[in-house]
């Protein structure tokens, strides 16, 4: 018997995984209703199509153009496949319903409390267990409870839909907090938010000030804490295992995680079918890429305002532009290698990586 806790993408596509290669699970929500509340922007790349063929109903809008910002610079590109825009609630209760209709067990309003010997605890129950998958988010309990929430940093996400008109262009913002972002639901409706790791709602405020965007247009707010990848982190202790959010398994350039938990949570499945080590398994499939994530979040930590115009000045090639548009931004790798191919001045931004010195006299 598996217990995984947390309907959410991570743990809905683990269970389905799961019990598609015959094991019995049971799968634990702590809310009423799987998919609510949001926390999500809910913007994904055509590569989630590699994982799940979505139901079209899920998919609100296709976008396949996107402004990026500085100060003084702006960076146009054109995607070669469209990014979707989700229906996040739906895409939730899309993947508990996949799990659902392969033989999972769902049990909602379950709060996770702790697991002992083999048994967890639940707000409303005990029951046994012979694994537990901890899919519980960034302040996972289940990595609380079994000694894997180490050191960790958050950014925190705060967002609103509201009403605006616009071109059906995503419009991206990373020298605004950590990142701030405009997702067009519509020609009429957009995801408008950032991240930051302080000073999150002044900061935010701010912002939809400066997209004129009124209070009055606001249609609702979502919020939600993001983990920041850290290579040193166990997903795997014994018989517990973390999948997505609760692993920190998450872009660190843009908070963005939904395609790795999904990634993480098929490698999870394959571990089990196989008798292979998770750890192995999902780290083969996504530590290469999530650590450029993080190399990519310690040098844009350290630009200053003109550091952001030059980049948007060097990008703005047309190979480069070429490269943005048709290499997928959820695994880097090949991305990086080709953009300082074609524009090798881009080596300028390493020096962010050199811890900085102190003056002596």
């Amino acid at each position: 018997m598996i217990s995984v806790i947390g309907a959410g993408p991570a743990g809905s596509f683990a269970s389905f995984n799961l019990a598609k290669q015959g094991f019995r699970v049971s799968l634990f929500e702590k809310n009423k209703r799987v998919g609510f509340p949001v926390q999500c922007t809910g913007l994904v790349t055509s590569s989630i199509n590699r994982l799940v063929k979505l139901d079209s109903d899920i998919i609100i809008n296709k976008v396949k153009k996107v402004r990026v910002f500085s100060d003084n610079k702006e960076l146009f590109l054109k995607f070669k496949k469209p990014n979707f825009v989700l229906d996040r609630a739906g895409f939730d209760r899309f993947l508990a319903d996949l799990a659902q209709s392969s033989g999972v067990r769902l049990f909602l309003n379950h709060r996770f409390l702790y697991n002992k010997s083999n048994r967890i605890v639940t707000s409303k129950g005990s029951f046994s267990f012979d694994f537990l998958v901890g899919a519980d988010g960034p302040l996972s309990a289940v990595a609380k409870s079994n000694g894997l929430f180490t050191d960790r940093r958050f950014l925190f996400g705060l967002q609103a839909r509201a009403r605006l008109k616009n071109d059906n262009v995503v419009e991206f913002f990373p020298g605004v907090a950590s990142l701030a972002w405009v997702v067009p639901e519509d020609n009429n409706v957009v995801r408008i938010g950032l991240l930051a790791e302080s000073n999150l709602r002044h900061l935010f405020y701010d912002f939809i000030k400066s997209r004129s965007v009124k209070k009055k247009n606001i249609l609702g707010f979502q919020a939600g804490v993001v983990p920041v990848y850290d290579p040193k982190l166990k997903a795997q202790k014994s018989n517990v295992f973390l999948v997505g959010d609760a692993a920190a398994q998450v872009k660190a350039s843009t908070g963005g995680g939904i395609v790795q938990a999904l990634t993480a949570a098929r490698a999870l499945s394959v571990s089990f079918a196989n008798n292979l080590s998770y750890e192995k398994e999902w780290r083969k499939r996504l530590a290469w890429d999530l650590r450029l994530h993080l190399f990519l979040r310690r040098v844009l930590d350290r630009f200053r305002p003109g550091d952001w115009d030059l980049l948007l000045s060097l990008l703005n090639k047309r190979s480069c532009k070429s490269v943005l548009g048709s290499v997928d931004r959820d695994f880097p790798s090949m991305l990086l290698f080709r953009l300082l191919f074609h524009e090798p001045r881009l080596v300028y931004f390493a020096r962010f990586l050199l811890p900085f010195q102190k003056k002596t006299f």
